[in-house]
């Protein structure tokens, strides 16, 4: 967002399932035509073995924070949507995520032999 204010970048698209409160006639990568499934997020990881009572209480207390009304305004202001859910849900994304972000290295990629991370 400074280099925005700046002048000196241009948006084309933002990297969201819709619009940004602060971009509204920035469109969305859908909506712009181009074939990006990823998006930018923020999410609590625990060791493998942690407990559930402590993944629950984890879980709660992230989902009340990210419902407070200051959390949104000062997330909105950074362009990020907040959108708190439950342990399986984070899994699944995470899950899909990677799977995007392989497709996002084939498209840019054409031959898996030539990837070779640093």
């Amino acid at each position: 967002m400074g280099l925005l204010a700046t002048g000196k970048i241009a948006p084309i698209a933002v990297a969201a399932p819709r619009r940004s409160a602060l971009l509204p006639d920035v469109p969305t990568f859908a909506e712009a035509g181009l074939n990006y499934p990823g998006s930018g997020w923020w999410g609590l990881a625990a060791p493998k073995a942690t407990p559930q009572p402590i993944i629950d209480r984890l879980n709660a207390e992230f989902t009340r924070l990210m419902r407070e009304p200051k959390t949104i305004d000062y997330m909105e202001k950074q362009a990020v949507l907040p959108a708190p859910g439950t342990p399986a849900e984070f899994a699944a994304f995470l899950k899909k995520d990677r799977q995007d972000a392989e497709s996002v290295v084939k498209m840019s990629i054409p031959n898996r032999e030539d990837y070779k991370p640093e």
